[in-house]
């Protein structure tokens, strides 16, 4: 998609982010007042996106990070402080809202007015029943009331997410294929939109009894997949595929696998490449490296069995991609530890 400016770009990330439309039947505030919030919220994001001068005073050229997990490696640190900026000015916007339907002391600036007044928000006007109740209902935060999360217990990142990776039928298969098989599903909705805290995470409990992180690129105890959101690169939404113990172990099983199976890990581990990062800490200089010798075919090759999250991850899934996360959890799953 391509963006006018920066801060355009910023703004499509809460459009991304929001949901359908889903009331609470049996909240305290009828559902066609939490479809009037729901619209509001829906309208202040689409303003953002059209006329993104409201929120800050000067607009930057469109640009993102090409590299998720070193974005420092892109050589324009202005790039984050311009996306930031803007971020935190719809953020506060939102925080502000929020602090008023909790009948906190709140100051709107005199943009921010202009902003909500645009929304159909008057100043010094008293916020809605469903406001109030979006603000101040058992467990609340900026998040849910930011987000229209109307009906507690309902997986909304299970709405949001999974779309921004392709067709949804793909995603579907996937997910219909490991909760057949006792995986669990766990969405974390903790955070703002500068924070990108929204995941949604599956794991197979059978591989440990400890509470499953969000992360798929390291401490990683279960299998499973996650789809995290990070809006200052070039494609935000990502699926990792959960490996647990890193790669050693499985290279180390590489002949039990399938030939398709062999196949796709070869496409996604990384060939040693002598860079000396499992040596570094060797005084002695005697340490082998750590590569792990695979035979495919008539070739053996090298492989590195270090931090397979950084490599085992898509922007984008299909078909091909969803039979190959499917064979591979299979054989993993196969060692789990507590059997299935």
């Amino acid at each position: 998609m391509k963006y006018t400016n920066v801060e355009q770009r910023m703004a499509h990330t809460y459009q991304e982010l929001f949901p359908p439309f889903v009331p609470d039947g049996e909240a305290p505030v009828s559902m066609e007042e939490q479809e009037r919030f729901y619209v509001m919220l829906r309208d202040l994001y689409r303003l953002a996106y059209d006329e993104p001068l409201l929120f800050v005073p000067q607009l930057h050229a469109d640009d993102a990070h090409p590299n998720r997990f070193n974005k420092a490696s892109y050589g324009k640190p202005d790039l984050m402080l311009q996306m930031r900026a803007f971020m935190k000015a719809v953020d506060r916007v939102l925080q502000r809202m929020f602090d008023q339907g909790r009948h906190a002391p709140v100051r709107y600036t005199t943009r921010e007015k202009q902003i909500l007044s645009r929304v159909g928000v008057q100043p010094g006007e008293e916020p809605s029943d469903v406001w109030q109740w979006m603000a101040t209902r058992t467990g609340s935060n900026v998040t849910s009331f930011s987000h229209a999360f109307f009906k507690a217990g309902y997986p909304y990142t299970r709405d949001i997410l999974p779309r921004l990776l392709g067709p949804e039928q793909t995603f579907l298969r996937l997910e219909n294929w490991m909760l057949e098989r006792g995986y669990q599903r766990v969405e974390r909705t903790d955070g703002s939109g500068s924070g990108y805290a929204l995941s949604l995470t599956y794991v197979n409990p059978a591989w440990s009894t400890d509470a499953p992180g969000e992360h798929f690129m390291y401490k990683v105890r279960h299998t499973g997949v996650s789809i995290q959101y990070d809006p200052y690169v070039e494609h935000p939404a990502v699926l990792g595929l959960r490996i647990p113990q890193g790669m050693k172990p499985w290279l180390e099983v590489f002949q039990q696998m399938s030939p398709a199976l062999q196949s796709f890990i070869l496409r996604h581990t990384k060939v040693c490449d002598a860079c000396g990062y499992c040596v570094q800490t060797d005084k002695t200089g005697s340490r082998p490296l750590a590569f792990v010798t695979v035979e495919y075919g008539h070739d053996e090759k090298h492989l590195c069995p270090y931090f397979p999250g950084y490599r085992f991850c898509w922007t984008n899934l299909d078909d091909i991609l969803a039979d190959s996360l499917v064979a591979f959890l299979g054989f993993l799953d196969s060692f789990a530890p507590c059997g299935r």
